[in-house]
């Protein structure tokens, strides 16, 4: 499996960054088929993978699941990247 590599954000320590990082591309990976080596930090859902809502939907859920956190669609709005769905997903998990 791909490790992405990330800048170091201010905010979060890189190592729980790479740890999220890592079990949200293996989910990338097992609901779109995606090749881990085409995700990166900055790829963008709609653009880069070409999800559709469905798509979406499917991947919030398995991300509620995997992660056991609860993400309203509120929250997901605001979400187009892998950076910005791992960075959720921490705040999500404090």
């Amino acid at each position: 499996m791909t490790t992405l590599s990330f800048a170091q954000d201010r905010n979060r320590p890189t190592e729980e960054q790479q740890r999220v990082a890592k079990r949200f591309v293996h989910l990338l990976h097992e609901q779109w088929g995606i090749d881990t080596e085409k995700i990166s930090w900055q790829s963008y859902f709609l653009r880069d993978f070409g999800a559709d809502s469905v798509d979406i939907s499917e991947l919030v859920m398995a991300l509620e699941e995997d992660f056991d956190i609860e993400i309203y669609d509120a929250e997901w709005e605001e979400i187009t990247t892998v950076k910005s769905a791992v960075d959720l997903i921490i705040d999500k998990s404090d």
